[in-house]
């Protein structure tokens, strides 16, 4: 059926189909990782934020939940906000993924043969005349923060802004390169028609968010490269 709430939701949309509720909407009303318990941790929680929220687009939910705004009684802290209401770093992952795929539309994912490796996981999403890419890498083990491969990251073709999830940003030339484990939120220059349809290999411990220039194909093959 497809990874995590993928999945799930294909399976449900499955049943509904036999019963005659194709086009009903379907909802997630709790999605959440702690990060307080013994197998969450903030760095862990702010990674997952904008999994589930990019793999939710993927799959056409009409809302996801997090669980939750603040951490209230629970003692997994699963909240975005402490009870003092300070933010964590889960709330700015979840603040700078809606800034960046606000008004985006899904196109489709990205399979390993574009991707250059059966460890990355990535979607297209589409936001007026720009293609935005949503990348990340699983291993396995998802519990643990620190075994995650940190990769070079090289711009191919163009000048990318990075951001990182807090905001910090930096300039990639082309084939400048940068060595990462963070999600990070990569835009073309302005000025898209002096650039070539973006290229540049890039993976991460965390999502990676890759705004390119318009393309003439929707997913060229080689745009990754590992």
């Amino acid at each position: 059926y497809g990874p995590g709430i993928v999945g799930k939701t294909n399976y449900v949309r499955g049943k509904l189909a036999e019963y005659g509720f194709e086009d009903a909407s379907v909802v997630c009303t709790e999605t959440t990782w702690a990060s307080g318990a013994d197998w969450g941790s903030e760095e862990l929680q702010a990674r997952y934020v904008p999994k589930a929220y990019v793999r939710a687009m993927a799959a056409g939910l009409d809302i996801l939940v997090w669980y939750a705004w603040r951490d209230g009684a629970d003692g997994s802290l699963p909240g975005l906000l402490d009870n003092q209401l300070q933010p964590r770093p889960a709330y700015w992952a979840y603040w700078h993924m809606t800034e960046n795929l606000e008004g985006a539309h899904y196109m489709g994912p990205l399979d390993a043969a574009q991707l250059g490796s059966d460890s990355l996981v990535g979607y297209v999403f589409s936001n007026g005349d720009h293609r935005i890419d949503v990348l990340w890498t699983e291993d396995g083990t998802p519990y643990d923060p620190e075994d995650d491969p940190e990769v070079v990251f090289a711009a191919q073709g163009q000048a990318v802004r990075v951001a990182d999830r807090l905001g910090n940003e930096s300039l990639l030339q082309d084939a400048d390169d940068l060595l990462l484990r963070q999600p990070l939120l990569l835009h073309p220059l302005d000025l898209l028609d002096v650039l070539d349809c973006a290229g540049y290999s890039n993976i991460s411990s965390g999502p990676v968010f890759g705004g390119q220039a318009p393309c003439h194909s929707p997913l060229p093959s080689s745009h990754f490269h590992t």
